[in-house]
Order: C-alpha cells, then sequence, then structure tokens
C-alpha cells in the first residue's frame, strides 16, 4: 500500500512517500520551510514529491499526518488537507504523535538510552517528550526549558541524555543534538505503515490534533469615547436618546 505522510507542525514541513510492502517503507521525502506559506505551498511540494518518484495522486492509496504537538496553525493545515483527502477519496487515514516520529526513527531501544525530542511552542515553553529505551516515559508536555533540565535531572545517573529536533530549541536546553532539525521521515513513515498495515485507521471525522498547550487569544482593548477625558460627541446623523420621561419625541 502506497501512502503519504505529511507533518506539518514545525518551521519545517516533511513530507514523505511510504510504501507498506517495503521493508524500510519510505520510497522518499522532502522538507521545506513553510512557517509563513505552509498553505501556498503545501499541495504544490506535494505533487513535487510525487512527480521525482514517479507517481500521481491516483496512485496513493493512504494518508498519514502528524498530529502533533507543534504549532497551531501548522497542525491545522496539515491536518485538514489530509482529514479533507481522506473524505474526498474514500482512502484510510492514521494519524501520527510528532514525538513519537522522533523516537520511532532514532530507535534508542537500548539501557541506558533517554532520548529527548523538543520543538518550539512560541510560548517561552518547548513541545517535548521523555523515552528511556525507547519506551515513553513522559509527556508529551508543553513547559520553560529549565524545568525540563530539571526533570531530566532524575534520568542522568543511570542514562545517556540525547537530544532531537529543533537546534534552537535545544540550545535553549543545554543538549548536543543528533539527527534531522525537523520531523524524521522514516521516523514519520515507520509508524503511519505499521498502523496502514494493521488496518487501524482513524476516523478522518474524529481525528483530532494533539495540541498539548491550547493557544493564548488576546482580544483588543475596548476604548470608551470619553477615555481621554474629553466630552464625547454624537455622531452626525444620529438622535440621542429620549429623556426617561419620554418627553422630546
Amino acid at each position: 500500500m502506497i501512502f503519504l505522510a505529511i507533518d506539518t507542525g514545525g518551521d519545517y514541513a516533511v513530507l514523505a512517500l511510504g510504501d507498506t510492502t517495503r521493508p524500510n517503507a519510505v520510497i522518499g521525502s522532502l522538507a521545506f520551510e513553510g512557517r509563513r506559506t505552509l498553505s501556498v505551498q503545501l499541495f504544490r511540494q506535494i505533487d513535487a514529491l510525487l512527480a521525482a518518484n514517479g507517481l500521481t495522486q491516483d496512485a496513493v492509496e493512504a494518508y498519514a499526518v502528524g498530529i502533533g504537538p507543534g504549532s497551531f496553525t501548522g497542525l491545522r493545515v496539515g491536518m485538514t488537507t489530509m482529514k479533507t483527502l481522506a473524505q474526498v477519496t474514500g482512502r484510510p487515514l492514521v494519524g501520527v504523535g510528532t514525538l513519537d516520529a522522533y523516537a520511532a526513527s532514532l530507535a534508542f531501544e537500548t539501557p541506558g538510552q533517554c532520548l529527548v525530542p523538543v520543538i518550539h511552542s512560541r510560548r517561552n515553553e518547548v513541545y517535548t517528550a521523555i523515552y528511556v529505551s525507547g519506551k515513553l516515559v513522559e509527556g508529551p508536555l508543553a513547559i520553560a526549558p529549565s524545568e525540563l533540565e530539571q526533570r531530566l535531572e532524575a534520568y542522568r545517573k543511570d542514562n545517556t541524555i540525547v537530544f532531537a529536533g529543533e537546534r534552537g530549541v535545544i540550545a535553549q536546553c543545554n543538549g548536543v543534538p543528533i539527527g534531522v532539525p525537523y520531523v524524521p521521515a522514516d521516523g514519520l513513515v515507520k509508524l503511519a505503515a505499521a498502523r496502514l498495515a494493521q488496518g487501524d485507521f482513524d476516523d478522518p471525522l474524529g481525528l483530532l490534533p494533539a495540541y498539548v498547550a491550547l493557544p493564548t487569544i488576546t482580544t483588543p482593548k475596548q476604548t470608551h469615547p470619553s477615555a481621554s477625558g474629553l466630552p464625547s460627541k454624537p455622531t452626525p446623523g444620529l438622535r440621542p436618546p429620549p429623556p426617561a420621561d419620554g418627553k422630546g419625541l
């Protein structure tokens, strides 16, 4: 089964083609910077990936999408795109945890290895999780880099701490990075292929982003007409309200 997998929750969007019948599953992949132009670039980049591998949209038999955590806008664009494609075509869809894709790619399954993928949350925090010997032990979390460092102290005695993900975020956590600075395509495809092969599909209508932290929404301040201390003037063409006794009408 040939499938298209994408993750759009980070500074770089990742697209990949996978095949559930291949040992390593990955047919081809690409990554592009899409923070401000994701919705404009996405379909063009999908077509480019398909063309580079001698395929068309008709060859795609299923879809997979990274569900986060990550950028609120990026996740919405990517998930809406893939959910719509799945609904329109009637093809299967599976969601994949973004942080889990890092763990699946790096496959630190031996004792004494602690993997910490990190993604910028744009709230003076990072999205992260802690995997020890290949198993998730904490997270996903949205926490400050300083708090993450404190949490990792409990693991340093018996484990080697390894960071993966966005380089600037890793620097904030005083870590040394390994792997690519965006969601690894092989991890994304590996997890998606396993679910697709088992027939473990998601309902496109019910699949939701794993935001972890809700967006901060602010409303503009409303200024009272006389807040400056000057008397307010009636709007031309509008009559002032009548007195309470009804006179003056």
